[in-house]
């Protein structure tokens, strides 16, 4: 297979997944690693990652725009809601880059779900690029792991 073939599909399939969450990015890089045979790893890994975090944008902006909601401001005013989110603000304000750590760790990890963290520092009105080079960043090295993985099993097969 065409690397930059690949590689555009990986950014384009990756964007899907990462707005509609329906897709999983992670068994298609498997598959394409599987019958990619020789796909530039890095490259591939890359543009997915920059495609999850271009995706994921959508879900940050989500959390910026929920502050103009009606339905939001009355759940917060909740008192057990309220006083979480009040909590978790002053220790996002005391050490802003806390919520870019917990970022970048979801989209190593998966935890917390990145389906939320985005629209968790939108809400926290974390940077918008911070948050997105955080997302890149941490899903190129996901996706390069699971891409070497499928190598090294298929090198083994």
């Amino acid at each position: 297979m065409d690397p930059v073939l690949a590689a555009v599909s990986a950014f384009g399939v990756s964007v899907v997944s990462a707005v509609t969450q329906v897709v999983p990015i992670e068994a298609y890089l498997a598959g394409l690693g599987l019958v990619g045979g020789g796909v530039g790893l890095w490259l591939v890994a890359t543009l997915a990652g920059v495609g999850h975090a271009v995706g994921k944008l959508a879900w940050y902006e989500v959390g910026v725009a929920a502050h103009r909601s009606q339905r939001f401001r009355d759940w917060l005013e909740r008192p057990r809601v309220k006083a979480s989110y009040t909590r978790w603000l002053a220790a996002f304000e005391r050490r802003p880059r806390l919520v870019l750590v917990m970022v970048l760790a979801s989209a190593l990890t998966g935890l917390p779900p990145l389906a939320v963290a985005p629209t968790i520092a939108g809400q926290l009105r974390a940077g918008r690029w911070a948050t997105v080079t955080c997302i890149a960043v941490g899903r190129t090295l996901r996706f390069a792991v699971l891409l070497g993985a499928v190598a090294l099993v298929v090198d083994l097969a």
